[in-house]
């Protein structure tokens, strides 16, 4: 209106007229979002390019987190898996998708692999692009890689694993409508993830692996292959 009027005065005739902005107030301080802007101008770019081959055992990762629903809840998987030989080799279950599960799963990793000059790809979840995450893996000099927004199969050898876990592991098992219906109690989710794991990594044989299992293969062929 071209006038300049002290915003204390304004609050004062809103609160005496019973008047309410229809303005919603904000959550946080604007510092808040300034970094969250930040956060999203900086997500690591896409270094695998949908290219899933690894010539070299333990050099190149894929993560990702799944769901578990049981019936004290639903609970979170996060999975690492190697694109050389496809071993999971690590893998961690938290009651929240948040970075500390994320953290703690590449901890496991870090305890019997070297993770110097690796590469560990994710989508762009909240959780992997926190800047937790990304300083944790700075520090063990990792090279984080990241989906593009909104492209699945940016990451699909992750997703690929994730479908069999769910189809052989559980829909086996107790048939989809009982695991997704959350029957099953979060006891025997867990145990179940546990065996398929060892399952896969030590029986399941891979076509692309020359038929073998994902230990064998890395048996066979510890230093790698041309």
């Amino acid at each position: 209106m071209g006038h300049d009027v002290n915003h204390k005065k304004i609050s004062r005739i809103m609160r005496e007229n019973g008047l309410n902005s229809v303005v919603r107030r904000r959550k946080y301080r604007p510092e808040v979002y300034e970094r969250r802007k930040l956060l999203k101008e900086t997500v690591p770019a896409n270094i695998l390019q949908r290219n899933f081959y690894s010539p070299t055992p333990r050099t190149i990762f894929v993560t990702d987190i799944t769901y578990l629903y049981t019936s004290d809840g639903i609970y979170y998987l996060n999975i690492i898996e190697d694109l050389y030989n496809r071993e999971i080799v690590a893998w961690k279950i938290g009651d929240s998708p948040d970075s500390y599960l994320c953290i703690e799963t590449v901890r496991l990793l870090a305890e019997s692999v070297d993770l110097n000059d690796t590469i560990i790809h994710s989508d762009q979840g909240s959780s992997y692009t926190s800047y937790d995450y990304r300083d944790y893996l700075l520090s063990l000099g990792v090279k984080q890689s990241c989906s593009d927004v909104g492209e699945c199969w940016d990451n699909a050898a992750m997703e690929s694993f994730n479908a069999i876990l769910k189809t052989e592991g559980f829909y086996a098992k107790w048939t989809k409508k009982a695991f997704r219906a959350c029957k099953i109690p979060s006891q025997d989710v867990f145990e179940q993830v546990g065996n398929f794991i060892r399952y896969y990594n030590n029986f399941r044989i891979k076509e692309n692996l020359g038929y073998l299992s994902p230990t064998k293969f890395l048996e066979k062929y510890p230093l790698g292959i041309n």
